[in-house]
């Protein structure tokens, strides 16, 4: 079990996502297969070594994307998740139906979760996915 924490570990650190591609829009085709790939590494993955990983400072960036966009695919004692679905259903019905009325609900929810500061994904998202 500690070697596969290590390994994720280097993982994160070696491919994290670096400033160029944090600068790189985000759009929903992107978005479409992150969430195919997150759902095939979280149930990889495992959900006891998931809750295990989010109990780590350094994470791997699979957390950072599912958390941001996907949080329905982390487990019942992941030590954020409550907090991390509480904007998912309206950035749900943003991504359904492409509004400014659903991203201006979604954004509010954000505002009102992070304020000024939200993570560093859901703030280029919200700049990029912008109708």
């Amino acid at each position: 079990m500690k070697k596969y924490l290590l390994c994720f570990l280097i993982a994160a650190f070696v491919t994290g996502l670096s400033s160029a591609e944090n600068r790189k829009p985000i759009t929903w085709a992107k978005i479409k297969k992150l969430e195919e790939s997150m759902e095939v590494w979280a149930k990889k993955v495992g959900d006891a070594d998931l809750i295990k990983i989010g109990k780590i400072q350094q994470r791997p960036k699979e957390i950072k994307v599912i958390r941001a966009f996907f949080p329905y695919l982390l487990p019942q004692g992941f030590f954020s998740r409550q907090l991390d679905l509480s904007c998912y259903p309206s950035f749900h019905q943003f991504r359904t139906k492409v509004t400014i009325e659903n991203y201006t609900k979604w954004k509010s929810c954000v505002k009102g979760l992070y304020g000024e500061n939200p993570p560093e994904l859901t703030k280029q998202a919200l700049k990029s996915l912008r109708p």
